[in-house]
Order: structure tokens, then sequence, then C-alpha cells
């Protein structure tokens, strides 16, 4: 099986393919682990050759659930999904997860180092991702003709996440 899970920053794509891959037996990759070099770090960015084959690599894989917010070059893993699930909470919910995850990296640690400048970034790109973002992915969740899963809420994603067996 083959889950692709879109949605912008703070939207809760991490924890819902986190929950899926425990629920489903299904390996789960996060896009941010391609496209940032190193694994700590989420200030430089990866080569686009070594980041495409990369990603070729993952959707050559016979199950997997892949997350993220990038849109450029993901064409082909939508085509390949069986489901894409696409959360579109609004943006001041995500802006409050991302300022939650940023302040627990700061005060218990995390995986990754996020500055000021990276967090403030973040927050402003997620500001526009509705408007400026989401209509470009929505065409090409179209043009992929997959089933497609919209989730709204937090309440609405526990529910799915009860009820899915996909």
């Amino acid at each position: 099986m083959k889950i692709y899970i879109i949605g912008g920053a703070g939207s809760g794509k991490t924890f819902i393919s986190k929950k899926l891959s425990q629920k489903l037996d299904i390996p789960t990759y996060s896009l941010d682990d391609i496209y940032w070099k190193g694994d700590n770090d989420f200030r430089e960015k990866e080569d686009k050759k070594i980041l495409l084959e990369k990603f070729k690599k993952i959707i050559s894989n016979k199950s997997w659930i892949i997350e993220g917010a990038y849109f450029k070059w993901i064409d082909d893993g939508l085509k390949l999904a069986d489901y894409i699930v696409l959360i579109k909470l609004h943006r001041i919910w995500r802006t409050y997860w991302i300022l939650k995850r940023y302040l627990g990296s700061k005060i218990i640690g995390g995986r990754r180092k996020e500055t000021f400048y990276g967090f403030y970034k973040l927050v402003k790109w997620n500001w526009k991702y509705d408007k400026e973002y989401m209509p470009l992915l929505l065409e090409k969740v179209e043009r992929s003709k997959k089933g497609l899963i919209i989730i709204k809420s937090k309440k609405e994603m526990e529910e799915y996440l009860q009820k899915t067996v996909l």
C-alpha cells in the first residue's frame, strides 16, 4: 500500500504518518529528510539531483507512507500512491503547532536544530500556503486521479486514525 500525506507546515503530517505506519506496518518517509542536507539541520538544502534520486528510491518500494509539503517534484509519488491524504487545517492552527514544535525543540531539544530565523521563514511561508501553494498542490492531486481523503480538523484526524484500515 502507498499513502501520500500532504498539507501545510504544522498540519500534522508527521503525526498522522507515524500513527498510520504503526497501525499498518508500513515504513514512513518524511520529505524533510531528503530535502535538507544532513540529519540535524534545516539550513542547507540537498543537491537537487541527490534529492530526486532519494525520492525515486523511496517511491520504488512496494509499500510506503510519504509525508511532506513540497510540491514541485512530487508528481511521480502522487501517481503511484493508492491514497492521498490532504490535511487542510486552518493556518492559525498550523502556526500554533509550528510555534509549539519550535519552543519544544528549544526547551527539551529535538532531532533537528531549528533557528529563530528558520522558524520565522516557516511561519511566513505557512501563512501564504493556502492561497499560493494549495491550488498548485490540488492541481497535481487532480491529475493523479487518486482517491483523496481530506482532513479539516484534529478531530477528523483522530476519527480517521481510529477507523483506518484502508
